[in-house]
């Protein structure tokens, strides 16, 4: 669903709209952390977490693939490989580092302050995808190409084409 909205909408855009979600979302998830209430019957903290939760997924798993489509246009070959490689680790490690770090912060000042040290880490993302966006679109006038994948000479998308993919898509994807 991702790459169909970034051909419809260009990388960068979609960068900007995918990270703003990743904040956003972030942003009600650390809501909740200040919600916290002694009564155990309350579940409005949780609530609210679960639709931070649900609008970072939204973002995230997006920017993921606007991520591997910059990869691939930054490097070619065995380069791809690493590049991608090294993409794919880095995020892993900075899941290994919130789970080892939120705990120990969270004991030693609130729920609310560890997770708005992640929000802090999601608005550091979200400038990082304007520098992003503001490299991609030097490199494409140096190379004189076309700025967003919208605007290359791509065969279009259209949702009755699914019928078409053969199971061993299906079955990979």
């Amino acid at each position: 669903m991702g790459g169909v909205l970034i051909d419809k909408i260009g990388l960068n855009f979609a960068i900007i709209l995918f990270s703003s979600l990743l904040v956003l979302g972030q942003g009600v998830f650390t809501l909740s952390g200040y919600l916290g209430t002694d009564d155990q019957s309350d579940n409005i903290p949780f609530i609210v977490a679960m639709a931070g939760r649900l609008i970072f997924g939204l973002g995230g798993e997006s920017l993921n693939v606007c991520q591997s489509t910059i990869v691939s246009r930054w490097f070619i070959g065995k380069e791809l490989s690493l590049a991608l490689g090294i993409n794919i680790s880095v995020s892993r490690l900075g899941s290994v580092f919130n789970n080892y770090s939120m705990p120990p912060l969270q004991e030693a000042t609130s729920l609310g302050v560890a997770l708005s040290f992640g929000l802090f880490l999601c608005v550091l993302s979200f400038f990082s995808g304007f520098v992003l966006t503001f490299f991609e679109k030097h490199a494409a006038k140096i190379d004189n190409e076309s700025v967003d994948l919208r605007e290359d000479e791509k065969e279009e998308f259209h949702w009755r084409d699914i019928k078409d993919f053969s199971v061993s898509f299906w079955l990979i994807a």
